[in-house]
């Protein structure tokens, strides 16, 4: 009787991690369909942040490491303030979960275009997220940290 019992919480505490695994998988999703539908840039940037918790660390390549939601949102307006986002794909992220804390891996490819260029270029970059389940059962990027793979 009690193996029977805990075989069906490890059943229940799998399905939770499965279910887990595609809501924080179904962020980059919601990136990706943003894109597709040609959304402006500033559109896309403002409900990315809406994925991060209040006070977020970013860790670009090269740079200085930036926290909190209205430095992030700076950074990537910046960032982004010549160039318009016309196609994304993320490869199948790798993620771990561990209690309330997760680490998400991925590979992403970004097709942009430099306002008032015909030319588009394709950057890879390489992502390490950190996220943190939240009170109401989201899952909240805490720390995102890149690397640019080619430019």
């Amino acid at each position: 009787m009690l193996t029977c019992t805990l075989l069906a919480c490890n059943q229940v505490s799998e399905n939770k991690i499965k279910s887990d695994e595609a809501m924080i998988a179904d962020q980059m999703d919601t990136i990706e369909e943003l894109v597709s539908a040609g959304v402006s840039t500033d559109s896309i940037l403002t409900q990315y942040l809406e994925l991060f918790i209040d006070d977020p660390v970013l860790i670009p390549p090269g740079r200085s490491v930036i926290q909190g939601r209205d430095s992030a949102l700076g950074f990537y307006k910046n960032a982004f303030s010549n160039i318009e986002i016309l196609d994304v794909v993320y490869e199948e992220p790798v993620i771990l979960i561990d209690g309330d804390m997760a680490a998400r891996r991925f590979t992403g490819t970004t097709k942009i275009q430099i306002k008032g260029q015909v030319d588009t270029l394709l950057s890879t970059s390489r992502y390490v997220d950190v996220l943190q389940k939240q009170p109401d059962g989201k899952w909240r990027i805490a720390w995102h940290a890149w690397e640019q793979v080619d430019w």
